[in-house]
């Protein structure tokens, strides 16, 4: 007949088999079967260390907290499993605050604060990111005119009632060529005096293109109109004023024979 017994042990060996750390002692029980000499140990182990997590989770902001000149996704995330709670309307987040659970949109300068907690309750410090929405028009590089039209001071000449090719090139504030249709807003032509090429530009008209075909993007950033002249412009000065998009104008000087 089996019998059981303990007995106490405090062997290394026995307690690193487990690949972990226990306390000791590692309690052993001893089965013994009486006259026939066989024992069987089985090792108990007892006290398990328990490691506590006790470090708050790091939440990440993508894009990063900054200046932008259009509107905007922001994602938040977490370095361990956590909820995070947030907020847009300047107060500080907490557990009764919204869930973040898919990017926010940010069309607006605005301050997100957000406040994780993992899954055993540790947190992080109420942090905040601010965001900045530019609403102005965008800024363009301009390049031009190109030939056949010439920049001031020179007088360009030309029959009055032809069409004229006017050229530019725009590129944005990165440096990328830009194809918007946006980035053209007119070309307007005033009189003025032929020695000092003074006028007044409110008196403006407005001009277009031969056709009503309205400026052409080429590609790489170039832009082409074929300005249809009226024949009314006859022995007039002229300044021609091409506006784009962020309200920069372009001037150029002409001479209309008859």
């Amino acid at each position: 007949m089996w019998r059981e017994t303990e007995r106490f042990s405090s062997s290394l060996a026995v307690r690193a088999s487990l690949g972990t750390s226990y306390s000791p002692p590692v309690k052993n029980k001893l089965w013994a079967c009486p006259g026939s000499g066989l024992n069987i140990e089985i090792p108990v182990f007892k006290n398990p260390k328990t490691v506590l997590d006790t470090h708050a989770p790091v939440t990440t902001v993508s894009p990063a907290a900054g200046t932008y000149n259009t509107s905007i996704a922001v994602s938040l995330s977490a370095n361990e499993a956590a909820k995070i709670y947030f907020t847009t309307n300047g107060t500080a987040p907490t557990t009764a605050s919204p869930l973040y659970g898919s990017p926010i949109v940010i069309a607006a300068s605005t301050a997100i604060q957000f406040y994780p907690i993992d899954t055993v309750d540790n947190h992080e410090a109420v942090k905040s990111a601010i965001f900045s929405i530019t609403t102005g028009p965008p800024s363009y590089g301009f390049t031009g005119f190109f030939s056949p039209v010439n920049n001031p001071p020179y007088l360009n000449t030309a029959n009055a009632g032809q069409a004229i090719p006017v050229k530019w090139r725009l590129i944005d504030g990165s440096g990328m060529p830009v194809s918007d249709p946006a980035s053209f807003k007119s070309l307007t032509s005033y009189l003025v005096n032929c020695g000092s090429f003074s006028g007044d530009p409110a008196n403006a008209t407005e001009e277009h293109a031969a056709g009503s075909s309205g400026p052409q993007y080429l590609g790489d950033g170039n832009w082409h109109l074929n300005w249809k002249t009226s024949k009314t412009y006859a022995r007039q000065c002229r300044m021609m004023v091409l506006t784009l998009g962020d309200n920069s104008t372009h001037t150029a000087r002409f001479k209309f024979n008859k």
